[in-house]
């Protein structure tokens, strides 16, 4: 019994020696913490100014993508219908001549082509 009394004197004693240091270290920031949390607290700062330079040059770049495309090239005139009409006979008139050239040059190809294949032999 009296070994029983001393176990649960300790146990208490423990206890309470545990609670008194839990307490003590929730209470105050111990130096180490301080230390582990320090090099973060750098960390995050340095990657906040890298996304905040970051943001400026996108945002700079936008904006004069915007301008240049404020001061983009004029406006294309529509063609009416009599344009067109001018074009499509002139486009007519330069190709009639090539046309005329292209048509011989397929005729003396089809009349070689018969000649070619005369003279070899078939197996």
């Amino acid at each position: 019994m009296a070994q029983q009394k001393a176990t649960e004197e300790q146990d208490t004693a423990i206890k309470a020696a545990v609670d008194k240091a839990t307490s003590g270290l929730r209470s105050t920031p111990s130096a180490a913490s301080e230390e582990l949390t320090k090099p973060h607290a750098e960390e995050l700062r340095a990657l906040e100014e890298r996304l905040v330079v970051n943001h400026r040059e996108k945002a700079a770049e936008a904006a004069g993508t915007a301008k240049a495309q404020e001061s983009g090239p004029a406006p294309v005139a529509v063609p009416t219908a009599d344009n067109q009409k001018a074009v499509v006979d002139a486009a007519v008139a330069a190709a009639g001549p090539l046309r005329r050239q292209s048509s011989k040059r397929n005729t003396r190809l089809t009349l070689r082509m018969p000649s070619r294949a005369a003279g070899r032999k078939v197996q």
